[in-house]
């Protein structure tokens, strides 16, 4: 899954991206929330999983989807274990407005005029 930044920028489709953009930045804040009420900095989390700090920046701003380890990871060096269900269960609801958008897309063409799809990635149509 593409993190919402990514998406955002592919096609600037702002109206489309609204549900899921939502749900990227409510799971974002609950990460925060979690970190916070831990009493741990950005920096000290980051340190803690071995990740680079940017990521937990990322993470809490929506700017990176978090993978069901992230979440667990981050839960655990929180001390909030209890939390996990929580956070997967926003992951979810973020994965469930991806695919409603993915298909909002297909049946859009017009939305990805100029670009072409090439397995995973879009690449710009001859001519462009």
């Amino acid at each position: 899954m593409a993190s919402c930044a990514d998406l955002y920028r592919l096609l600037g489709d702002k109206s489309a991206m609204t549900d899921y953009q939502m749900a990227c930045t409510s799971l974002g804040a609950r990460l925060r929330e979690i970190r916070v009420a831990a009493g741990l900095s950005g920096r000290a989390l980051a340190q803690a999983l071995g990740w680079h700090p940017s990521k937990v920046s990322k993470l809490e701003l929506g700017r990176q989807t978090a993978s069901v380890e992230d979440l667990k990871a981050w839960a655990g060096a929180c001390g909030a274990p209890g939390s996990i269900a929580e956070l997967l269960a926003m992951r979810r609801t973020l994965e469930t407005h991806y695919a409603n958008w993915r298909r909002q897309l297909a049946g859009n063409p017009s939305q990805t005029s100029g670009f072409r799809r090439s397995g995973e990635a879009y690449t710009p149509a001859p001519g462009c």
